[in-house]
């Protein structure tokens, strides 16, 4: 019933806007005054008419400059409040594409016509609970009437990796794992590693029975790689028909050594087509096929759920440098002989292991085969444009079925390799070995089907526009419809969604704007008798630049000032068991039988597993107001922006609010709230000097959260009172203080602290161990004196874009930085856990008895779980904050003869990632577990025709 009424509120609005157009104000059209048309959520309109914040790039303008293909090149850097993929830092946005909601990973640059930036509620609520971080609007090309073009981008480059981990070699290795061992209390005549190993080690005298390998080494990882991209589009058509196709290739080599073919090959094609059914109605067919190819060496391994558990990176950063020798020559095996079925590797060697270690990484990426990683994306997507001037002028309609298929298997030809593991040694330094495992080899391929993995997604929309201007009124109207519905394998629910809304836009005498947007959404995430939640926004503009005493300002060209508000609710929860579904079921399983009258008679036990929660949608309440201008005859622009975004009723487990009594139910609840809110600023100016022209960009964002309500035990005492979250950044580091490292002088005889210094609750603390301040000063150093240390994330942004040109020269700069964050080295790259830790170059900063500094940069080495050190403190805080020349780039346009088919052609020199400045950045630019950070060399020919 209550659709019902929205429904007819809806027509009734819309009704009035026809009414209000055609009977009060029955006068000519005007021409408007000349604007800028940006696509917007269902529409399109003159940017100075919408009271949103609103950001709009055209990328054919950006590729003159900067030829870096991603859509994320276009947009990072370049727009105010976007960091990354990250608006205002409330979170991810969404990408809408033609209308459609999906990645943009197989996105090129070159096939896009305009990107729009919706920043605030009134903006992006017609998107619904998708949009609640922000949306990027994007709109493909079409062919044009009467202009057939051709455009190709072929780019061949170099990727330089920065940084590798630095573990110890093998020597330094047992040296540090006997510093830790004697830490412990272990008997300077018990050490686990000989000074006699650890010599002939370090000197190499022989490395088959003194194994030394790293595994970041040459035989294992490129310092260079190599990738090629080629782009190429064709449009035209003619007054009936219109066509637009874009072609890629990219190809990209690994990092990783590998016998066979280690490569990437994303092959794209998207074809278009408009086309004039009849005078008012014309029709769109759009289609896209994506081959993405990966080859790699046959190296990780699987779960049996088929879930990814070890990689190469993994691997190489866990594996220890003198457990076995990667390779054991065949000519020093004693009983080679009473070995059958060998095989070798270059008539010569056999891969070592052990009967613990039983993967050898070389066999891995030589002898195990390898694998082919298909992914196929489809997309069909088709349209109709309706004029429906007939009726009455200005009306237009719209519709759009979208529907796409993705698909991922792995094929991979499945070999194993025997390993063998070294025992006696004769007096020749020879040796017996034991094979382990066998060497198969196959050349079938064979399917993954653990790994195999598909998604189906179908969205669709209609819409009724009206846009006409009556004398000093400009009205613009319209009325949508929106169906999804996604499926994917493994996934206990589809997702079901259906959205219908509003949006109405009155701007008067080319000054004041008025507008409100509305939407009704429906999801299958919530109670089935309750799963409409109704979203609204509404703005203010006001365009002062247009008023009488504002006109004498010479150098003022245009002022607009805006303000919008909007709550927009969302179901982007992923709680529970099913992944956010079914929460409002109670269910129950089986437990354990209870027997009773002597055995005669058993029953089952049942258990709640949940109860039939009441929830609802959550909320983001989200005030933006802002200005734009345009000064000094258009060379200037400036705007800026304050956000404030509260995110309540945030679905919530509630832990600590359920008691005891109700066991391992989960309950849920609409509970917690976070407060963000920021400015932002960009300035862009334009000068020209006869042939040179500056064209000058500064971005800045400040942006800061807080926790306004959060689910939590109760601190009430004064010694944990300081511990609740609430009042604290969202992105808040917590851990404790660190003093310094106790010394000798903090123990008395008996090894215990001496009075005075709080006592340790984390275990026994020797000399080295990290001493904390017992912040609440209850004496003890507890959970209790952990407290805010930082934000986890920078909140001070900043990016300066430059464009030199002269004649048929240009160099394009950017440069960012990010200040204000802090981060933890917590990783097993710093934390060096048990007695099987791979140790890093940072053991050998740890603390030395021997020469005792309580300043030391590494505490004490253990062979335990360090169960005092190895916590989150600012003893192990390191600085964001950097500044960093992320793109530079220089083109020039070559001076073509007339009447000649090429009517355009660049060559370009790129360089992306090229240097960055920050106090910790060898920690900044390191990866752990993972392919490399790395710098970007490319040369590249445009052509156009």
């Amino acid at each position: 019933m209550k659709n019902k009424k929205a429904i007819s509120s809806l027509l009734a609005l819309f009704s009035a806007n026809l009414l209000f157009a055609q009977s009060v104000l029955p006068v000519e059209d005007t021409d408007k005054e000349a604007g800028r048309v940006v696509n917007l959520a269902y529409q399109k309109m003159d940017l100075k008419q919408t009271t949103g914040s609103v950001s709009v790039v055209n990328p054919d303008d950006v590729l003159k400059y900067d030829s870096r293909q991603d859509v994320q090149s276009a947009l990072q850097n370049k727009i105010t409040g976007l960091t990354g993929v990250n608006l205002h830092g409330m979170g991810d946005v969404i990408y809408v594409v033609d209308g459609v909601v999906k990645d943009i990973e197989y996105l090129n640059l070159l096939e896009i016509e305009q990107i729009t930036v919706l920043k605030d509620a009134v903006s992006r609520i017609l998107y619904g609970g998708d949009a609640d971080t922000g949306v990027v609007l994007i709109t493909t090309k079409k062919g044009d009437f009467g202009k057939n073009k051709m455009k190709f981008n072929a780019e061949y480059g170099l990727q330089k990796a920065i940084a590798y981990p630095k573990y110890l070699d093998a020597a330094s290795y047992m040296e540090v794992y006997n510093r830790a061992y004697l830490n412990d209390g272990g008997s300077v005549d018990a050490l686990p590693y000989s000074n006699q190993l650890i010599s002939n080690t370090r000197n190499k005298v022989d490395p088959f029975l003194y194994p030394d390998v790293d595994y970041y080494g040459d035989a294992f990882v490129k310092d260079v790689v190599s990738f090629s991209n080629v782009y190429g589009e064709a449009s035209g058509g003619n007054d009936k028909v219109r066509y637009y196709m874009n072609l890629g290739w990219k190809r990209n080599e690994q990092w990783f050594k590998a016998g066979d073919s280690n490569v990437q090959d994303v092959l794209s094609v998207r074809g278009k087509v408009d086309f004039d059914v009849t005078k008012w109605l014309r029709m769109n067919v759009d289609a896209t096929a994506v081959f993405d190819i990966l080859n790699t060496p046959n190296v990780s391994t699987y779960n049996d759920n088929g879930v990814e558990e070890e990689t190469f990176w993994t691997k190489a950063s866990s594996y220890l440098p003198h457990s076995f020798p990667l390779l054991i020559p065949t000519d020093r095996i004693s009983n080679l002989a009473e070995l059958t079925g060998m095989k070798t590797i270059n008539d010569r060697y056999v891969l070592g292991g052990t009967s613990v270690y039983q993967d050898n990484l070389l066999g891995d990426l030589t002898q195990k085969g390898n694998v082919t990683q298909m992914d196929r994306y489809v997309q069909f997507r088709t349209g109709m444009d309706l004029d429906l001037n007939a009726i009455t002028k200005g009306l237009t309609a719209n519709g759009m079925f979208s529907f796409e298929f993705t698909n991922k298997y792995f094929q991979l030809i499945n070999n194993s390799y025997a390993i063998y593991e070294i025992g006696n040694v004769d007096m020749q330094n020879n040796f017996s070995v034991t094979k382990i495992g066998n060497d198969k080899t196959t050349t079938s391929q064979t399917i993954d089907y653990k790994n195999m993995d598909f998604g189906r997604k179908m969205q669709a929309h209609l819409t009724l526009n009206y846009q006409r201007r009556f004398g000093k009124f400009d009205v613009s109207a319209l009325l949508m419809g929106n169906l999804k519905r996604y499926w994917a394998n493994a996934v206990s629910q589809d997702v079901k969604k259906m959205s219908y809304g509003f949006s109405a836009n009155l701007m008067y005498d080319d000054k004041y704007i008025v507008e409100v947007a509305g939407l009704n959404q429906g999801s299958n995430k919530l109670n089935p008798d309750d799963r409409w939640g109704y979203s609204s926004s509404y703005g203010l503009g006001w365009i002062m630049s247009q008023e009488d005493f504002m006109k004498d300002l010479e150098w003022l060209d245009y002022l607009k000032l805006r303000a919008s508000y909007g709550i927009i609710k969302n179901d982007n929860w992923t709680l529970g068991t099913y992944n956010g579904y079914f929460l409002y079921d109670s269910n129950y399983s089986s437990s354990y039988t209870w027997s009773y009258n002597n055995g005669a008679n058993k029953n089952n036990s049942l258990l709640i597993t949940s109860l039939g929660n009441v929830y609802s949608w959550q909320k983001r309440k989200e005030l933006n107001i802002g200005f734009e201008a345009n000064l000094f005859n258009k060379r200037t622009w400036v705007e800026a922006a304050y956000f404030n975004s509260t995110y309540e009723d945030q679905l919530t487990e509630m832990k600590n609010s359920t008691p005891y009594t109700m066991g391992n139910v989960s309950v849920f609840e609409n509970y917690n709230s976070t407060r963000y809110q920021g400015v932002e600023v960009g300035i862009n100016h334009t000068e020209k000097w006869n042939k040179f022209t500056l064209s000058a960009g500064l971005n800045y964002m400040y942006t800061t959260s807080e926790i306004l309500k959060y689910e939590e035990q109760v601190y009430d005492t004064q010694y944990n009172k300081h511990m609740t979250r609430v009042g604290t950044y969202a992105n808040a580091l917590i851990g404790y203080e660190a003093d310094r490292l106790y010394t000798e002088g903090d123990f008395d005889e008996n090894g215990n602290l001496v009075d005075g210094l709080p006592k340790s609750t984390f275990g026994a603390v020797r000399s080295g161990d990290i001493k904390y301040v017992d912040y609440n000063g209850d004496g003890s150093i507890t959970e209790d004196d952990q407290h805010v240390l930082g934000r986890s994330g920078n909140n001070h942004f900043v990016a300066l874009n430059l464009n030199f040109t002269y004649d048929r020269w240009s160099l394009y700069i950017q440069a960012n930085g990010g200040f204000g964050g802090k981060g933890f080295m917590n990783s097993d790259y710093y934390w060096f856990k048990g007695n099987e830790a791979k140790y890093s170059e940072y053991a050998l900063q740890a603390y030395n008895p021997d020469a005792p500094d309580a300043n030391a940069t590494y505490p004490r080495l253990t062979l335990t779980n360090g169960n005092n050190n190895y916590r989150n403190s600012t003893f192990w805080m390191y600085d964001r904050s950097q500044f960093s020349l992320s793109a530079l780039q220089l083109s020039y346009n070559f001076k073509l003869k007339e009447n000649i088919a090429i009517k355009g052609l660049q060559a370009y020199l790129r360089g992306s990632n090229l240097f960055m400045i920050a106090k910790d950045k060898k920690i900044l630019e390191l990866n752990v577990g993972s392919a490399p950070q790395n710098r970007v060399f490319a040369l590249g020919l445009v052509a156009t025709f």
